[in-house]
């Protein structure tokens, strides 16, 4: 009776299959089989093949440009990518974030206003990071900052690109399967650029005849072409256009979008605070002890740097180096102990939460006093050496993490505070206004005039290397000076006539604002015609 009943038991479960499944199950010899259901793949429309084959220039322009070699197609590259992005959003029926527009604009403006220096590649960095925020907020709909802005931005950045990171082939592919007139030009323009791979081995190959290799070159002298130096360009531009592509259909489809989403992190943060105010006490004022040691070891030593004095036994260049970079690191060292405190303490009780924002602003006064003295030591050596564009940096890093602290230290008594959203607007303000003032400009007439006026003591012209065409107008104001001596007039000279014999393959990509003010000025000096 039991073994008919199981035998009943199991013919009735033989029997409720799920409907999902029983069209994929298979009889073969009494034995069944399943056979998995057939994946439809992406459907993509015409556009959406000519966006992918845009992506394909995009990322061959991408990687041919520098923006501090080649400025002005640095600012047009970054209007030309946010343009890109704006028509396929819009395609899309979505709205462009003009926040990041405007942020777009603001560094093509200032590559071209800075030139030829680092603080453009900076520029064109920034603008290249904020467009993959940019396409991700306007596809998502959210707000430009939000609570969760860093976590938004590592997901626009590593997340949504690599979602569809071959998408652009198989947009590309899908133009062959119709028939239709757009889509054949772009299928021959698609095979026209495969077709560069097999052509290059091929001539690799032939090149052994000298016939051959010479009439290549000539022909690609002719036209003014590098083959082998374009072909790598081309090569390493291949995954730049996939990870363009795959960033727009990324954010159209929504893949990935369960991933770093503002519900999850919010209760990722809820459930990592459980670490009690003891254990946290304990983290805490071992790294504060070691605090209290070095200053009473040192107080003396790093003091005399507010005063403007240098201690016995040093000379300016060592005091001011010592130290300086390891106090930056031990800086940054706080920030992450805050905010391990931050996010892993308990808050459930009054004295846990209290703890934690005495906690905070213990390290915070701790780490502006480190920060102050290296800020003290890096202008004391300025003032006897004068101003570098590494050195201004500096000073503007320590000044923006600066504020950072004491935004931090806001939060703890006015818990309400948008912290997040008050950093990101803080740095980007600080940045916009570093881009806009110019700074090799700065840099240049500080240290002529200093110079002049006898607050340093020498003026190291190797320095305004760095410098590009910034340096061209002071230095020029240096030379109609009657205070220099001879040796220091021939090195300007010198200087003036290497920047002045320097000719670029592309004179068109190398205007900038500096470089029409340099112009003008070695034109009026005579130094070209």
């Amino acid at each position: 009776m039991i073994i008919e009943n199981m035998t009943d038991m199991e013919d009735q479960n033989s029997q409720t299959v799920p409907s999902t499944e029983h069209k994929n199950i298979t009889e073969v010899s009494g034995y069944r089989s399943y056979t998995p259901p057939e994946k439809t793949s992406r459907v993509y429309e015409a556009y959406e093949a000519f966006f992918a084959l845009l992506a394909i220039l995009a990322g061959y322009l991408f990687i041919k440009t520098d923006p501090t070699y080649t400025p002005f197609y640095g600012s047009l590259m970054i209007i030309a990518m946010y343009a890109y992005g704006a028509f396929f959003i819009r395609m899309n029926g979505k709205k462009s974030n003009v926040i990041y527009m405007l942020f777009a604009a603001i560094m093509a403006v200032s590559i071209f206003i800075n030139g030829e220096n680092i603080i453009s590649f900076y520029a064109y960095c920034a603008a290249v990071l904020g467009w993959c925020v940019y396409v991700f907020t306007s596809f998502s709909g959210g707000q430009a900052v939000s609570d969760w802005f860093f976590a938004d931005s590592l997901k626009a950045i590593f997340v949504m690109p690599f979602s569809a990171f071959g998408s652009v082939f198989g947009a590309l592919a899908s133009a062959v399967k119709d028939k239709g007139s757009t889509k054949k030009i772009l299928t021959a323009i698609a095979a026209l650029a495969a077709s560069l791979i097999p052509c290059a081995m091929i001539i690799s190959l032939l090149s052994y005849d000298s016939e051959f290799a010479r009439i290549m070159n000539r022909i690609c002298e002719a036209f003014d072409i590098d083959f082998w130096s374009e072909f790598t360009v081309f090569l390493f531009s291949i995954p730049c256009s996939m990870y363009i592509f795959g960033c727009l259909i990324g954010n159209k489809d929504g893949r990935k979008s369960d991933v770093l989403t503002h519900e999850r992190c919010s209760a990722a943060s809820m459930n990592a605070r459980s670490v009690a105010p003891a254990a946290c006490a304990a983290f805490s004022i071992p790294i504060l002890a070691v605090y209290a040691v070095f200053f009473f070891s040192q107080k003396e030593l790093y003091l005399s740097a507010f005063t403007g004095q240098l201690p016995k036994g040093y000379i300016y260049s060592s005091y001011a180096v010592e130290g300086f970079f390891e106090l930056v690191k031990v800086s940054v060292i706080n920030a992450a102990v805050i905010l391990a405190v931050e996010r892993f303490g308990r808050e459930d009780t009054e004295v846990a939460s209290t703890f934690k924002k005495v906690n905070a602003v213990i390290f915070i006064l701790v780490t502006l006093i480190l920060m102050s003295t290296a800020f003290a030591k890096l202008m004391l050596y300025i003032s006897i050496y004068g101003m570098t564009l590494r050195r201004m940096l500096a000073g503007w890093f320590l000044s923006v993490l600066a504020a950072c602290f004491v935004l931090a230290a806001v939060k703890q008594f006015v818990p309400d505070f948008k912290l997040t959203k008050a950093i990101v607007y803080l740095c980007t303000a600080a940045f916009v206004i570093l881009c806009l003032v110019s700074p090799a400009r700065l840099i240049a007439n500080y240290n002529v005039n200093a110079y002049l006026s006898g607050q340093i003591r020498h003026l190291d012209i190797r320095s305004f290397r760095d410098l590009g065409y910034s340096a061209i107008e002071p230095l020029a104001r240096a030379l109609e000076s009657n205070k220099l001596p001879a040796d220091l007039k021939e090195n300007i000279k010198n200087f003036l006539e290497y920047k002045s014999d320097i000719t670029y393959s592309d004179p068109v990509g190398t205007l900038s604002l500096p470089y029409i003010r340099a112009m003008k000025i070695l034109r009026s000096l005579g130094f070209i015609n």
